[in-house]
């Protein structure tokens, strides 16, 4: 099963969210995100995770600040690799692990 291992601004330590099949996940700062990240740098919608047996694609959806895997910015999509490191808002860094 897919998971991202969260380490997020001004925390320490680091927080393990499973991610089964099937499922998108909005990662944001707003009330419906299914990932919630309390940094004001951060959109409400800032993107998406979506996992399906085959690939876990993610999706910036028009963030004001932009969504980075590896270092590079996501124009629109990407496919997540094991291993890759996202970064949203300031210092909020994701990585993904199949």
């Amino acid at each position: 099963m897919a998971h991202l291992e969260l380490h997020l601004a001004n925390k320490e330590g680091t927080t393990t969210e499973e991610l089964p099949n099937g499922r998108t996940y909005i990662i944001g700062r707003g009330a419906t995100a299914t990932l919630r990240l309390g940094d004001r740098n951060v959109s409400r919608r800032h993107c998406s995770i979506m996992i399906t047996k085959l690939h876990t694609h993610l999706t910036d959806l028009g963030s004001k600040n932009g969504t980075f895997v590896n270092g590079e910015r996501v124009k629109r999509n990407r496919n997540l690799q094991d291993g890759d490191v996202i970064k949203i808002g300031r210092n909020n860094e994701l990585r993904f692990y199949q």
